[in-house]
């Protein structure tokens, strides 16, 4: 405390001192005379306490001379560093060549089992198990010039393709040598194909894209790319593609540079606008109504639009639609404004990396997707709303996607019982939620999800339609047999509610267990079963139980219980950073609500496959 007792003294003794403090090291205090009247043990502690007081004015006389030093050594690292950026800036291409994709080859075997079983193949007149090999080829370019606009194109070969000579280009197949390029379908696909191409470019305030694009979306149960090998379990065969303008931008920073506020971190969220141009003029010509030639004025089933010559009798001979060859458009066929489909997207998204919430610093992604889609000629205004969320934190995953589809159409061309024939009205839902936690080794993850049905196709309302088909779930139950028995029943105009592979009208969980033993290895285990929705009594048999709880569809005897359940398995392995192996199988069973013995599919309802594929990845 022999400092606060001086302290008058030291206050007097700073007040005295003469010096004007220098502009970088405070000021240096002469020590003053000592007042008259003081003791010698007080004249003693004061000048101790002066010297102590000169020595640290020199520490930080010291200190700020050091800083200087480093400021300026800082200054001159600084202007090194943007010469060698610009060195190499001014040394690099201004074009560069980016080129990603991938290569793989997928083996299937497919049987069935069980005591009713007596030929254990997938379908009835099958006498055992069945295997095929399939092929893609995909690769993107990308010519990016300085980072400030790229054009990209996609290109794919053998996409689909079976192994072998499936066309009979040796007339004796035994001494076949050269492939074919045929498909599942029997049918040949293209050796080649430009299937995407768009350029974007930079601007002051966001980015522009034009072109043939892909579209991917959250979880991608609506909007899938269908690009590489994001599933568990099976791979991706379809992909979406889009004609579209799009401008994107971070809103936040538009605001930022208007205000001139501009925040030290930038947050990461994101709004586009796009324009997406579907169709021009359809081969599908759309009349909306019949026309029966022989039909008088006065019969019931007359139209006057159908009397070309107005004589009274029908000479026009057409059903609701019909089908034309390009040579049948009319040299001004793309001036009709009316039968163009077109929509509007607005998607708004923010992406998190790394950030801080309850308590810990993870990822989180929250956004929504918003589609307006519009054809005059069918009277068709459909509105498409998704929400998304995806984060984790403390190893626990969030994950979901919900999906509704709503609006008017009489683009379906499946006649109803009520006053407008064709007319529909949308009521579409579908979503999946997954939460799991995840450690070095292990992970554990619980999935659930929907794609509503519709028990009346016949009816004015449209509310059946299947998740993505590039979204799996599983192996079996919905990618091999429901889509099977949807693809037998929905047929010509109807082929657009063929399930594809993707889940189909039911509620599903989905379980999940992974193991990480090694770098580079992972070991997954997974068990599905789905619940029936609305069942239409085609694809999926109606029940007692389904008609009391106000369903319009007609009972089979003895209908009853789930979809059916599945347990797949799979071992994932990377080679060399770019060669993945994957080795995947499953076992199912589907009950008496899918009709498996009307599609030819093995009767006994047990069915298993085995798959793997080889990939190089680049």
């Amino acid at each position: 405390m022999r400092i606060l007792r001086f302290a008058p003294l030291l206050w007097a003794s700073m007040a005295w001192a003469a010096p004007a403090p220098a502009p970088v090291a405070p000021p240096v205090v002469a020590p003053p005379p000592a007042p008259a009247g003081m003791t010698d043990t007080e004249r003693a502690t004061l000048e101790q306490m002066q010297a102590e007081l000169k020595a640290l004015q020199d520490q930080v006389a010291a200190q700020a001379a050091a800083l200087d030093k480093q400021k300026a050594d800082l200054e001159e690292q600084r202007a090194g560093l943007a010469a060698d950026r610009k060195a190499v800036a001014d040394n690099e291409p201004p074009f560069k060549l980016e080129v990603t994709g991938y290569y793989r080859v997928r083996g299937h075997l497919f049987g069935a089992g069980g005591e009713k079983s007596t030929h254990g193949g997938l379908f009835a007149d099958q006498k055992g198990a069945a295997t095929y090999m399939d092929q893609r080829l995909r690769v993107g370019l990308k010519f990016n010039y300085k980072n400030l606009a790229s054009l990209n194109v996609g290109v794919q070969a053998l996409d689909g393709v079976l192994f072998g000579d499936n066309a009979s280009k040796e007339r004796t197949s035994l001494f076949a040598t050269d492939p074919s390029d045929t498909g599942l379908s029997g049918a040949e696909v293209p050796n080649f194909q430009v299937f995407r191409a768009w350029t974007e470019a930079r601007l002051p305030i966001g980015q522009i894209r034009i072109g043939r694009m892909t579209s991917t979306w959250g979880l991608g149960i609506l909007a899938n790319a269908g690009d590489g090998f994001d599933d568990d379990f099976g791979d991706n065969y379809y992909g979406n593609t889009y004609d579209r303008f799009l401008f994107g931008t971070n809103p936040v920073s538009i605001v930022q540079k208007i205000t001139k506020k501009e925040e030290t971190k930038e947050i990461p969220l994101t709004l586009a606008v796009a324009v997406d141009r579907l169709v021009e003029d359809p081969l599908v010509q759309y009349y909306g109504y019949k026309c029966n030639p022989g039909d008088v004025t006065g019969d019931e089933a007359y139209d006057a639009r159908c009397d070309a010559d107005g004589n009274g009798t029908t000479d026009l001979d057409h059903s609701w639609t019909e089908n034309r060859d390009p040579s049948q458009r009319a040299a001004n066929w793309w001036a009709d404004p009316n039968d163009d489909v077109w929509e509007m997207v607005y998607a708004l998204i923010y992406r998190g990396s790394k950030i801080k919430y309850f308590g810990g610093v993870g990822d989180l992604n929250v956004g929504t997707y918003i589609i307006q889609r519009l054809q005059k000629e069918t009277k068709s205004n459909v509105a498409i709303a998704d929400f998304y969320l995806d984060g984790k934190v403390h190893g626990v995953s969030l994950g979901f996607e919900g999906v509704g589809i709503f609006g008017n159409t009489h683009a379906l061309t499946l006649p109803n019982s009520g006053e407008d024939p064709i007319g529909k009205k949308a009521q579409i839902g579908g979503y999946v939620l997954r939460v799991g936690y995840e450690q070095a080794k292990w992970k554990v993850l619980w999935e659930n999800g929907y794609a509503s049905g519709d028990d009346d196709v016949t009816d004015g309302n449209f509310t059946g339609r299947a998740l993505s088909p590039d979204y799996n779930v599983g192996l079996l139950l919905y990618e091999e047999v429901l889509a099977r028995v949807s693809a037998a029943k929905w047929t010509g105009d109807a082929s657009g509610l063929r399930s594809r592979g993707g889940v189909y009208n039911s509620h599903y969980i989905f379980p999940r267990v992974y193991g990480m033993p090694i770098d580079n290895l992972q070991v997954i285990g997974g068990f599905v079963m789905g619940f029936v929705d609305k069942p239409d009594g085609a694809v999926i048999r109606c029940s007692d139980k389904d008609v009391e709880r106000g369903l319009n569809c007609t009972p089979t005897p003895g209908t009853k219980g789930p979809l059916g359940w599945e347990v797949d398995a799979a071992v994932k392995y990377k080679l060399q950073k770019h060669v993945s192996f994957s080795l995947e199988g499953g076992y199912a069973h589907t009950g008496n609500r899918i009709p498996v013995e009307n599609v030819g599919l093995n009767p006994n309802g047990n069915f298993f496959t085995l798959q793997t594929r080889l990939a190089w990845e680049f």
